[in-house]
């Protein structure tokens, strides 16, 4: 009689310590998918940022051109200056877009861990549903 209830106190004291152990995994886990959702948004923000970005200087880099080829067409001396004018935006606005090149494979770079985020959440959801499943079963 006293094995058993020796048993008993024993398994009930362990069930309290692994339920207590198994609540603060499940709240860091918690803590831990919010924090990488969030970091996933704002990489996804900062790329829909720059995507509209690109498009603004993709637009602009074609006003540009049009605008160089159209000094181009033109001869007469006096329009030298404006054909230098011309030739120096579009010289800076490659200079600009070699720049944000550069940033879009920084870019790429956060992506690829976007995705490393992404499969370590749902390895973090699978670990909190077998915790779920471990303290359903006891």
């Amino acid at each position: 009689m006293k094995q058993v209830i020796l048993f008993m106190m024993t398994m009930s004291m362990l069930n309290a310590s692994y339920c207590s152990i198994c609540e603060r995994d499940r709240e860091r886990l918690r803590c831990e998918v919010f924090d990488k959702k969030q970091e996933i948004r704002k990489l996804h923000k900062e790329l829909h940022n720059l995507s509209l970005r690109l498009q603004y200087e993709t637009k602009q880099n074609i006003k540009l051109r049009n605008e160089l080829e159209r000094a181009k067409n033109v001869s007469s001396k006096k329009c030298m200056g404006y054909r230098r004018q011309v030739q120096e935006k579009f010289r800076t606005q490659q200079a600009l877009k070699k720049e944000r090149d550069i940033e879009n494979r920084k870019l790429t770079k956060e992506q690829l861990r976007s995705k490393t985020y992404q499969k370590n959440l749902i390895w973090y959801k699978r670990r909190f549903e077998e915790c779920k499943a471990s303290l359903e079963v006891l």
